[in-house]
């Protein structure tokens, strides 16, 4: 049990960051990252009220389930942010955040990317992906 809740604060503590690096799917805000903050609670703060889409295989009815109930109610109520898990195979999200590079989309219909390796090399490869996120 205390396996599964520290990986459990990994994937929560890991959306939180994600979503204020891609400033959620409102293009309302601005592309803020965490240089622009004085504080991890200014981060949290300016995360809160917003809706933040996974785009994620969805093969697997437990990792559903995990995602939709304790993920998505724990980061309802702990920072009021709406997750919208959207189970989409590797090819189908390849091929959308392509199609969103080549025409040019500044705020893509994902805001979070489940991705394995194999998919996460063709992914950087083919620079649909943003970052470097960690300096």
């Amino acid at each position: 049990m205390i396996e599964r809740k520290i990986n459990l604060n990994i994937v929560v503590i890991l959306i939180i960051f994600i979503i204020f690096l891609s400033a959620c799917s409102n293009p309302t805000v601005s592309s803020e990252t965490l240089a622009d903050f004085d504080s991890w609670e200014e981060v949290v703060e300016s995360g809160r009220n917003k809706e933040v889409t996974i785009l994620m295989w969805g093969g697997n009815e437990s990792i559903n389930k995990f995602m939709d109930g304790y993920v998505a109610d724990y980061m309802k109520q702990t920072y009021n942010v709406t997750l919208n898990r959207v189970p989409m195979n590797a090819p189908d999200y390849l091929a959308k955040l392509i199609n969103e590079k080549k025409t040019s989309v500044e705020v893509g219909t994902g805001d979070v990317l489940w991705i394995n390796a194999e998919n996460f090399r063709t992914a950087r490869e083919g620079d649909l992906l943003d970052g470097p996120f960690i300096e």
